[in-house]
């Protein structure tokens, strides 16, 4: 049986818009029952649950396990309006396209479209010039910002060592589409998220819509 579960890190931050919206009308706080209720589709308790405690200790929630309630922070509010304002950002995607986008979103490699095809430079030789551009972009900037090492850590290097193994993907001139998706993506959405506005934030946001514009 092909059994497919929705990303435990997307629905954390389908569940800190929730608490956004809920925000925008009330400044109490709100049970995980209740944020549970909110949603179109099928969402357990316990994974909302799970979303709060995850949000409290990114401190974009104050989340209290004793009574299983909790609100957005001032950190988790800026950053819901930070993602609103990106385009390819978990949040601005679930704001604009809802619960049934929330529930393709899911574990593995289904969460992304299925097509497999073969891309050439020869057939896309401006597209792919494009990707190379953007991710060398991506490795330049996860090599030389020192800032930017700071505020990833030891993540930095997992990101770069990812961004290396996408480059070689190319150096064949043709790769297979969902194998460079399923690879490079998951990083490339952290940092247009993490680092909006700065050029690997950019870099990252351009590479994310050249890869899938290609599906």
């Amino acid at each position: 049986m092909n059994m497919k579960f929705i990303e435990q890190d997307v629905l954390d931050k389908a569940v800190l818009f929730k608490a956004f919206l809920i925000a925008q009308s009330t400044d109490g706080s709100v049970s995980a029952e209740e944020l549970a209720s909110q949603f179109g589709i099928n969402i357990g308790v316990k994974r909302v649950k799970l979303a709060c405690e995850a949000l409290s200790e990114q401190n974009r929630m104050r989340y209290f396990a004793q009574t299983g309630r909790g609100s957005i922070s001032a950190v988790g509010y800026k950053y819901v309006e930070d993602a609103l304002r990106n385009e390819t950002s978990i949040i601005s995607q679930y704001a604009v396209n809802g619960d049934d986008w929330l529930a393709e979103q899911t574990v593995g490699a289904e969460a992304l479209p299925a097509s497999d095809r073969l891309v050439s430079r020869q057939d896309n030789q401006r597209v792919f010039e494009e990707i190379e551009d953007e991710l060398n972009g991506v490795i330049e900037g996860l090599r030389a910002d020192n800032e930017l090492g700071d505020a990833l850590g030891d993540e930095k290097e997992i990101l770069l060592a990812e961004s290396k193994a996408a480059s070689e993907l190319l150096v064949p001139g043709q790769f297979h589409l969902k194998r460079l998706a399923n690879l490079i993506i998951p990083a490339l959405r952290l940092l247009s998220e993490k680092f909006a506005g700065a050029a690997v934030g950019d870099a990252a946001t351009r590479l994310i819509a050249l890869i899938l514009a290609l599906f």
